[in-house]
């Protein structure tokens, strides 16, 4: 949940947290302990959000609150000051939580994610899964989608491709051939090819 009264937007208790809930409710504790202790986190960080954003961000900054709490603060160049996160739009949130959660140096054994793209703008898309993409090469990671746009964001890094369907009132995931999946993609993209239902030919 990212909507107004979401624990996410609010002032957090200033604790050593290194991976993201489930809920995704802890993601200012997570962002202030990894932003300030992991440069090559706070560089990535950094880095994605200069790419959705341009020159305009700054960088995150966590000023403290009452009851030892800690705020979450994003400094633009534009404004003279830095911007809450109750103020963030979801999307900024969301890309934020996804970058929290792809980017943690220490993953579980499994990063599953529902419709990631859900709420951004798909500039973010290629991001997210660049992200994604690195992150599975740490620990398994999957994603489930229904926008050919996401799925298109993985042209340098096809992931192992799977299609859920709903036969006789039971979800059946099947695998694509690898093989035929790349050969396809040599005219097609991924976002293509389930556009057209060609992806369920595969399996």
């Amino acid at each position: 949940h990212v909507d107004q009264q979401a624990l996410i937007r609010q002032a957090a208790v200033a604790r050593n947290e290194r991976r993201i809930a489930p809920d995704g409710q802890n993601l200012i504790p997570v962002l202030h302990t990894l932003y300030a202790e992991d440069r090559e986190f706070k560089r990535s960080v950094d880095s994605a959000m200069r790419a959705a954003f341009g020159k305009e961000f700054e960088e995150l900054v966590f000023p403290p609150a009452a009851d030892q709490r800690i705020q979450l603060r994003l400094r633009w160049r534009s404004l003279k000051t830095a911007q809450s996160a109750a103020d963030l739009s979801d999307g900024t949130i969301r890309f934020l939580l996804l970058l929290a959660i792809f980017l943690s140096p220490k993953p579980g054994d499994l990063i599953a994610v529902d419709e990631p793209e859900v709420g951004l703008h798909p500039k973010m898309f290629p991001i997210v899964a660049e992200f994604a993409a690195e992150a599975s090469r740490r620990t398994q990671v999957v994603v489930t989608t229904h926008s050919p746009q996401f799925l298109d964001a993985f042209s340098n890094n096809v992931p192992t491709t799977s299609v859920m369907e709903w036969l006789d009132g039971e979800t059946r995931l099947s695998v694509v051939d690898a093989e035929e999946l790349q050969r396809w993609l040599r005219e097609y993209t991924l976002g293509a090819l389930f556009r057209s239902g060609e992806l369920e030919g595969m399996v």
